[in-house]
């Protein structure tokens, strides 16, 4: 028998690897990464000839079609052709009603790349987190055949909290990098297994890692004593509803309406970039993006002052399996990259941290705030001095003026 990951992010990937290197050297594994973004597919080619895996899978939840080439043309980007952008729609539309008459299982093997076929009854262990529906579909699948191990991975803030657990399938086995962190691991009785941080002196895994996620030019960069502002994965309104009259806000009522709230919280998160950049100055400020943030993000950034690092969508953690980073000031929204660092590379690293959720918040309301809360609260009393958590732009800046001087 087998083990299957599922994988939606790079993260996911990392510790996947992680996992299946370290803990399950004798387990035969297969792995389906989510194709969410450019370039995964160059990715899973490369996975597929480390043969850490035995089969690498590519799942689309989608195909691209003429939404995204009508919005290309009203943005001037010729990324997709309109014959591809047809076929891409017609695929999924044909899909959607097929649905209706077969089984999930069906559909998962019509959305993988390269007419691939998995064998779902090959499998008796399942590695994920449900944050996504095709998740829990990937392990009811098994689970129509074997009795089936559901092991939720490590993702970051979101598996630190009681919400990433309340899905629609149980979950057996949880797998952290810091088990006491977890805001639920003494109100629920899980099975919490630690995965091992990543050392940097493991060249053979760092190499791995390296080519698997394209990361060049390794001895490039210096990471001391560096100011780096960490990017939230929100999308600012969309070109072809900036300035929208009453007619075109009528017709895109609903993404209007999305696009408003999350253009609110890109608006907010760059007002408190410039201010980063206006006290520091004249230190550089660098921008880490998140893997799956919009190229556009650069030109605005950039445009506010900002500097970026080579791999620009490389994970955090690569960068940190590579480089030595000390002394650095991290500032972001709520990004759990900042976290992540330090939980998932072996470092003696004196770096301080200041998230900004609680002045987003005043904005918005977020949901799960309390447990957000805890977990940053909790990170702050592990890392004392180190993290900071300012409540009003006011305390903010004081913050930055007191680190500066």
């Amino acid at each position: 028998m087998k083990a299957l990951f599922v994988c939606l992010t790079d993260y996911q990937l990392l510790n996947s690897i992680n996992i299946k290197v370290h803990l399950l050297k004798d387990c035969k594994a297969d792995i389906i990464i989510f194709n969410n973004k450019k370039g995964n597919i160059e990715l899973a080619d490369r996975l597929q000839s480390t043969e850490i895996f035995e089969n690498v899978y590519v799942y689309s939840e989608f195909f691209t079609g003429l939404h995204k080439y009508f919005r290309g043309l009203t943005e001037n980007k010729n990324e997709i052709g309109f014959l591809t952008a047809v076929k891409g729609t017609v695929k999924n539309i044909y899909l959607k009603l097929l649905g209706l008459v077969k089984d999930k299982e069906f559909i998962i093997q019509q959305k993988i790349h390269n007419n691939k076929v998995l064998d779902f009854s090959q499998y008796n262990q399942f590695f994920g987190i449900e944050t996504k529906a095709f998740v829990g579909e990937c392990f009811e699948a098994i689970s129509k055949y074997n009795k089936c191990l559901n092991n939720s991975i490590d993702e970051g803030l979101a598996s630190y909290l009681s919400y990433a657990l309340n899905r629609t399938h149980k979950v057996d086995k949880v797998y952290l990098y810091e088990p006491d962190m977890a805001v639920y691991k003494d109100k629920i009785a899980y099975n919490i297994v630690q995965i091992p941080k990543i050392d940097k002196d493991d060249k053979d895994f760092i190499n791995a890692i390296n080519f698997i996620f394209d990361f060049k030019d390794a001895n490039k960069i210096d990471l001391k004593d560096k100011i780096i502002f960490f990017d939230q994965n929100t999308d600012p309104m969309p070109k072809y509803l900036r300035n929208a009259g009453a007619i075109k806000k009528f017709i895109f009522a609903n993404p209007y309406k999305k696009h408003l709230k999350e253009q609110i919280v890109y608006e907010t998160k760059m007002e408190l970039f410039k201010k980063l950049v206006r006290i520091v100055a004249p230190q550089d400020v660098f921008v880490k993006l998140h893997p799956r943030s919009n190229v556009d993000y650069i030109e605005d950034y950039r445009n506010a002052g900002a500097k970026f690092f080579p791999n620009i969508f490389a994970p955090w953690e690569v960068f940190g399996a590579n480089y030595e980073i000390k002394n650095n000031i991290w500032v972001t929204i709520y990004s759990s990259a900042l976290c992540a660092y330090s939980f998932t590379i072996k470092n003696n690293s004196e770096n301080k941290y200041i998230f900004l959720y609680k002045i987003l918040n005043k904005n918005r309301s977020m949901n799960r705030f309390e447990e957000i809360n805890s977990f940053f609260s909790n990170f702050q009393t592990l890392y004392k001095q180190n993290v900071i958590l300012p409540e009003s732009v006011e305390e903010y800046e004081t913050a930055l003026k007191l680190i500066k001087e």
